[in-house]
């Protein structure tokens, strides 16, 4: 039996109910995507700041002494700039 399809107006809809933090090379909006993740927007955005935080501290102890992300920022489903750690 085949998997029932997703109407496109649905996953659409879907898709803009998230988040996406990610880790970049440099602080700002400009600097590189190096790794994203997505993470649902019933999460306060208090949450997904500290979330976005405690993945960079991890990803950077990780790998000491390796040129690997040093900034973070949170988007939203359809790429609206929420937040980043630039000061």
């Amino acid at each position: 039996m085949a998997a029932a399809r997703v109407p496109y107006a649905y996953r659409e809809a879907r898709d803009r109910l998230m988040y996406t933090i990610e880790l970049t090379e440099g602080p700002g909006w400009d600097a590189p995507t190096l790794q994203a993740r997505a993470i649902k927007t019933t999460v306060d955005i208090a949450r997904v700041e500290a979330l976005a935080a405690t993945w960079l501290h991890e990803e950077q102890q990780n790998a000491p002494g390796v040129h690997g992300p040093d900034g973070w920022r949170v988007v939203d489903g359809i790429g609206r700039r929420i937040k980043t750690n630039e000061a």
